[in-house]
């Protein structure tokens, strides 16, 4: 009779052992699937960030897109994302960095609105929001830009 209940007691402890493994696997592999939803939830959000018009150019109607219409805009304004502090701090120094290096290589980002804009209306230094979306790999693509209430794409 002894050695069945020392069998029994021995049986019980690997099962509450394998029991309690199998709780904590759970909440570790709940807590990976979690954090992974919330990053892959990010690249599908629009993120908004303060920026600043650098500069304001005046371009010839046609002379970006090949047309010669009267129809098209006559300015090209480039302008900075001035930070990234609406994505999580574990991407936000990828990106930051990204940005950096974007702009060292390529120049600042530019737009040429649809509405026609004097160069009187903007000059650099001015604040706007930019919306934009990741891409992953500190890809950041402005969807649109807000300058003084106006939205320009």
């Amino acid at each position: 009779m002894r050695r069945y209940a020392r069998l029994s007691i021995i049986v019980c402890v690997l099962l509450a052992s394998v029991g309690a493994a199998a709780v904590v696997a759970y909440h570790w592999a709940d807590r990976l699937f979690r954090n992974n939803l919330a990053a892959n939830y990010e690249f599908k959000r629009v993120h908004v960030s303060n920026g600043r018009v650098l500069s304001v150019s005046p371009i010839e109607p046609g002379k970006e897109s090949g047309k010669n219409t009267e129809d098209l805009p006559h300015l090209k304004i480039c302008f900075s994302i001035d930070s990234f502090s609406d994505i999580p701090r574990n991407l936000r120094e990828e990106y930051e960095t990204a940005e950096k290096v974007r702009i060292v290589k390529e120049g600042p980002r530019c737009i040429i609105p649809h509405q026609k804009l004097r160069d009187t209306d903007l000059k650099p230094g001015d604040p706007i929001e930019v919306d934009y979306l990741l891409y992953g790999k500190g890809v950041a693509i402005p969807s649109r830009i807000v300058v003084q209430g106006q939205d320009l794409d």
